[in-house]
């Protein structure tokens, strides 16, 4: 309903050609169509009538479940292509997931506030006068102000098909301990092997931990070594990368520009425990969420969630055959 209901503004008092440029009329319905319901915390539903009365009633959010038929790991046509010269039917189909995705993520690095400034002058500007997608872009870029950020976006999503998929390759967090070799110790030199440096390691750490009962696991006398490998494998997107140290400081970085990898790292007293590319989620159109973050243990919290649905199912189930 309320995506039809938009037709009456981008194809009816916006007057955009559908069938010349489709993304100004499907493709941006789509997107205010999500947004609306997003506003609303109304997600696509996962179950069915039934499956809701045994006490399953999970959602999935409305823009993760539209990036999923966005084409993202091999995108055929640029959103702004017109609706017949297209590789195929599921590439015209795109114009509508594709498309809000596209918006989605702009609206996450231009803000919500500057985004909808930016469509309330599109429409004033343009109601019944034919806009173009060189139209919109132009209001996008000066009513926001970040022209640089828009033409980025319109070149390698509405013009060209950037695929997006960025993620993290490598991340560890190593203790720097001595080495055996040669030492300087008061002023003269000297020679130690391994069992010597075991001994000092062990009496360091346990003068440490003397002085600092309540430290956190993950910190101690020697320094952690922190390296991540963030890799590209598709178009330049500026991208945040945040590490989490066990005593719950964070170290952020940027990466950007047309490398193909870059490597970070830190030194610091404790051990990291987690690492995220695009904490801010600014980037749905990333071929894969599931690579952008990693943890040096294994993070079970998804698989407890959907074990204690699957324990709330059988309960009511149970709970029902028992009233029979």
């Amino acid at each position: 309903t309320i995506h039809e209901f938009g037709h009456g503004y981008f194809m009816g008092l916006l007057a955009s050609n559908e069938f010349e440029e489709p993304m100004l009329d499907e493709g941006l319905n789509e997107y205010w169509n999500n947004r609306m319901l997003s506003e609303r915390g109304q997600g696509v539903p996962l179950a069915t009538r039934l499956l809701k009365r045994l006490g399953f009633s999970a959602q999935f959010p409305q823009f993760q479940a539209e990036r999923m038929g966005a084409m993202l790991r091999e995108p055929a046509d640029g959103i702004g292509a017109n609706s017949w010269d297209r590789m195929s039917s599921g590439s015209y189909s795109s114009v509508y997931s594709r498309t809000a995705t596209v918006m989605r993520d702009l609206e996450a690095q231009l803000g919500s506030a500057a985004t909808e400034r930016a469509f309330k002058a599109y429409y004033a500007r343009w109601s019944f006068r034919h806009p173009s997608i060189a139209d919109l872009r132009e209001t996008l870029a000066e009513v926001s102000g970040q022209r640089a950020l828009v033409e980025r976006v319109f070149a390698q999503q509405v013009y060209a098909t950037g695929k997006i998929d960025d993620r993290i390759a490598k991340f560890d967090s190593d203790e720097v301990l001595p080495q055996p070799g040669t030492q300087l110790i008061d002023g003269k030199r000297s020679e130690l092997d391994e069992e010597t440096i075991e001994k000092q390691i062990s009496a360091t750490r346990k003068e440490w931990k003397k002085a600092n009962p309540d430290a956190k696991e993950g910190s101690g006398p020697y320094p952690f070594l922190t390296r991540v490998l963030v890799s590209r494998q598709g178009v330049a997107v500026p991208q945040t990368l945040r590490v989490t140290f066990a005593d719950d400081s964070v170290e952020t970085a940027q990466f950007d520009g047309a490398l193909r990898w870059q490597r970070f790292s830190w030194s610091k007293p404790v051990r990291a425990v987690s690492a995220q590319l695009d904490p801010e989620q600014r980037h749905y159109l990333d071929v894969s969420k599931a690579d952008d973050g990693r943890t040096l243990e294994p993070d079970k919290t998804l698989s407890w969630r959907w074990s204690s649905d699957a324990a709330a199912i059988l309960q009511n189930l149970y709970a029902l055959l028992v009233t029979l």
